[in-house]
């Protein structure tokens, strides 16, 4: 009797956690307009289980040297910023050592990086960290310095003793940038690498397939998309990838960006949260 309840209880046990990650195992969702709230947890990041999901792996974020400030021009000063390599980061860009301090050239509006993204606390970043300047808020600094990579609601998660809206000049801040690792399905279909790219102003999601050469459907698939979803400008969209990608994928023309004094509310679409609970009764 003893062995046949701790039989059932085992087996229970096992389909629960066996559900638990086949659920889980589906790729992460589009952010949406989540980063421009402060109500919606997939602000803070893409979302990750100890025990079920990588935790961590070789990733890609994009940077757009046309649009940056003053202050990252360079390689070495995008690097910098970011907690990156430079030199990894010039390697799969084209840039020799040699033009490491240079300003980049005006016809590579959009750089590749390669960072390491890890699970902690339940969300996947990159971390980097920020010099606060005069002036500097959570939200501008996300949207300006860091080109929304990052959003102010994860900026204030990271950094709980500051005040987002009355930061001390020159205080170091942690910052942790939206980066994902593929997930069990997405790893047993060959995607290797999921990079994090920055949505533009009249990017779609075929769009983006064709310019990253990667299935459209499997690029639906990486963020929970329908062939009826909208994207919009100035969110993070994951793109699968079964090598690492390389720089004619980012010779084309980059989607054009808002200008900085512009950028206050961003075109955005209405979404409808649905709540779905699933009841499993056992007599």
């Amino acid at each position: 009797m003893g062995r046949g309840r701790f039989v059932v209880q085992f087996s229970l046990s096992y389909l629960v956690l066996r559900l638990f990650s086949l659920c889980h195992s589906r790729q992460q969702y589009y952010d949406g307009n989540d980063t421009l709230d402060d109500d919606g947890n997939r602000a803070l990041g893409y979302s990750c289980i100890i025990g079920v999901d990588p935790l961590s792996c070789d990733s890609f974020l994009t940077f757009r040297t046309d649009i940056a400030i003053q202050s990252f021009q360079s390689i070495f000063e995008i690097a910098s910023l970011l907690n990156v390599d430079a030199a990894d980061t010039a390697a799969i860009n084209g840039v020799h050592d040699s033009r490491l301090s240079l300003p980049l050239p005006e016809d590579q509006p959009l750089l590749l990086v390669p960072a390491t993204c890890s699970c902690s606390g339940g969300r996947y970043s990159h971390n980097a960290s920020y010099w606060v300047k005069a002036g500097d808020t959570y939200y501008l600094a996300s949207i300006g310095v860091f080109q929304n990579l990052t959003t102010w609601p994860a900026m204030d998660d990271a950094n709980p003793l500051d005040v987002p809206t009355n930061l001390s000049i020159g205080r170091k801040i942690n910052v942790p940038l939206r980066c994902a690792c593929p997930a069990v399905d997405q790893l047993a279909d060959g995607v290797k690498y999921l990079l994090t790219y920055v949505v533009g102003v009249g990017d779609t999601v075929q769009s983006l397939a064709r310019r990253f050469q990667v299935d459209y459907q499997q690029m639906l698939e990486a963020n929970n998309l329908t062939v009826a979803s909208r994207i919009s400008a100035f969110t993070t969209l994951l793109v699968p990838l079964e090598a690492k990608p390389t720089k004619e994928q980012f010779s084309l023309p980059a989607s054009p960006f808002l200008p900085l004094d512009s950028v206050r509310i961003a075109d955005t679409d209405i979404i409808v949260k649905v709540s779905v609970r699933v009841i499993i009764k056992i007599p």
